[in-house]
């Protein structure tokens, strides 16, 4: 519902945030374009960090600033202007790119009180207000903030008219936050849906006694749909969603990473995840204790005769016939009748296995069992593919920052009312770069571990997988370790870097003749790709991608490559300034 503004003028300006009305409607701040021509203006839609080349980009096609606004020489009141836009945003075309909700307010309502005194709300933006500019590697910030009374004295000395503005700060001592974008949005959370309550008008960013102003949105509702209706648009749009993207695998020339039914993934952050697809998820198993039907901890096949889960599922067992434990296979609801229940002969943890308080280290394990599985004969069973990168260097950045993955696992939906699905769950989310502030005080070795998240609260399921789309098959390139999203949902998780492993789990399973699969190793087959894209890019260092492409002249492609991002570098440096 948040986009970027970018201004391409000589003009000095602040980039300011915007929020999608409808189609062709963009809602800010007056103070944001007062002085700027539209064909200076475009929007960028659908992103998390302003660099995301996938952004739906659209040119300002017209300007409305609201008639009695005059800026600064009357206190801001009536900041706010629509912009329209020359072709439609077609909300189907990217499924990140979503309108706003505004509010619905009785004319007999008090205008002046809502929100009222109190109201806890979030403020959305890429903190241009602070920073003076968006960094083009800051990804979208959020932050809570308190409604403040109108008759505070604070509030008084720093607003013009009560009716059309409000002040928000933090509750204990309603200092401004100095959070958040010029022109963009402050939400109220509504039990199934966040409501835009205002716009950031204008903050003193830190000075004690001034909060900041925003523009009250329910005052201008009438002239807002005033402006949609001469262009024969609505104000309140319903929106449709595109179908779940399936992922078709190639089942007739793959030995790995393959369900028996196509996987169907809704891309939408929702919270929790979504239910898995009969039978696309194959290669998961559940590890449970005396044949029960308690999940304990996800797992992967890695053979006939071994599973792949995490060590700190099954440090308390008896390494050599622990008998109390089971795996159960074949199936994407826990209480599937239809399932192959297999007891475990042997335990391998990893040697250097350690943790303290839930930080893992060499968070992974291999489980031996009694009776092969004989996958290729079943089709509820299939292998799951593991890489193999040669270089250390490689293996570093193998998931690269920024890559789309999907987490599957049984595990806690509402970690606050512990509710374990019965349907297996999956989950888009991205990785974050090594270096980033809220994984490098988590992250113990880079080499062994990577981190992932979406910002927001997620399920997770000890054990369990973490893979990516490779374009014909599911690689698992993790496995789920550390979590510390049970406590605070804007910590992302930590998994286990499976590439680096993969040594240690070929000489586990080549001991009963049995082997990983895929069987080649990328090193034959890589070049290396500079890479600025994805939603979740963080920093500015030299990124590398992992494509699997014929090795012809690998020299070559990479010096054509540190050329071409050179060039898309200098260019994002001259449209943002």
């Amino acid at each position: 519902m948040i986009v970027l503004l970018n201004f391409h003028s000589s003009i000095e300006n602040s980039p300011c945030s915007r929020s999608i009305l409808n189609n062709y409607f963009i809602l800010t701040a007056a103070h944001c374009i007062e002085k700027i021509a539209p064909l200076y203006i475009t929007i960028k839609a659908g992103i998390h960090y302003p660099i995301d080349e996938n952004a739906t980009i659209r040119i300002v096609d017209r300007i409305y600033l609201h008639p009695k606004y005059k800026g600064h020489t009357d206190g801001y009141v009536n900041d706010i202007a629509l912009l329209k836009l020359n072709k439609p945003l077609n909300f189907n075309d990217n499924p990140y790119v979503t309108p706003t909700c505004i509010p619905t307010i009785n004319a007999s309502r008090n205008i002046s009180q809502y929100p009222k005194n109190g109201t806890r709300l979030t403020v959305i933006g890429w903190n241009s207000t602070r920073q003076g500019r968006v960094d083009i590697f800051n990804p979208l910030q959020q932050r809570e903030i308190f409604v403040i009374d109108n008759n505070n004295p604070m509030c008084l000395r720093s607003f013009i008219d009560p009716e059309k503005q409000f002040c928000t700060g933090f509750l204990k001592d309603s200092r401004d936050p100095c959070y958040g974008d010029s022109g963009g949005p402050i939400l109220q959370w509504m039990s199934n849906r966040w409501e835009q309550v205002g716009i950031a008008s204008y903050s003193r960013c830190g000075i004690p006694g001034y909060p900041s102003i925003y523009t009250r949105l329910a005052y201008y509702i009438d002239w807002i749909n005033s402006i949609i209706i001469s262009h024969n648009e609505s104000l309140y749009t319903v929106t449709t969603r595109n179908s779940p993207v399936t992922y078709n695998c190639d089942r007739n020339n793959v030995t790995c990473g393959c369900g028996y039914a196509n996987v169907e993934i809704i891309q939408s952050r929702i919270i929790g995840g979504t239910n898995a697809v009969e039978a696309s998820w194959t290669m998961f198993v559940s590890l449970r204790i005396l044949n029960g039907n308690k999940h304990l901890c996800g797992g992967t096949l890695l053979s006939n005769s071994y599973i792949l889960t995490a060590a700190h599922c099954v440090q308390s067992f008896s390494l050599i016939d622990p008998f109390d434990l089971t795996i159960v296979a074949g199936i994407t609801n826990r209480s599937d009748s239809s399932q192959y229940i297999s007891y475990i002969r042997r335990i391998y943890i990893h040697p250097n296995f350690t943790h303290q308080s839930n930080r893992f280290i060499n968070d992974i394990a291999i489980l031996e069992l009694y009776d092969p599985l004989l996958i290729d004969s079943n089709p509820l069973l299939s292998r799951t593919c593991v890489p193999h990168i040669s270089s250390s260097i490689l293996n570093n950045q193998y998931p690269i920052n920024g890559t789309r993955l999907v987490i599957i696992g049984w595990g806690t939906i509402e970690h606050e009312q512990y509710i374990e699905p019965d349907i297996l769950q999956q989950l888009e989310i991205f990785v974050i770069d090594n270096n980033h502030p809220m994984c490098s005080n988590l992250i113990n070795n880079i080499e062994s571990q990577f981190c992932a998240g979406v910002y927001q609260e997620r399920k997770g399921d000890s054990g369990g997988a973490i893979l990516q789309w490779t374009g014909q098959y599911w690689q698992q390139i993790g496995i789920i370790s550390s979590d510390f999203t049970c406590e605070n949902s804007s910590i992302p998780n930590i998994y286990t870097r499976l590439s680096y492993y993969r040594s240690w789990m070929d000489e586990i399973v080549s001991k009963t003749g049995e082997h990983l699969e895929p069987t080649h190793t990328m090193s034959n087959t890589t070049t290396i790709t500079t890479t600025i894209s994805s939603s979740w890019y963080y920093t500015n260092s030299t990124q590398t991608s992992i494509e699997t492409t014929p090795n012809i002249n690998c020299s070559l492609k990479y010096q054509l490559n540190m050329i071409l991002f050179k060039i898309i570098l200098f260019i994002i440096f001259i449209l943002i300034n």
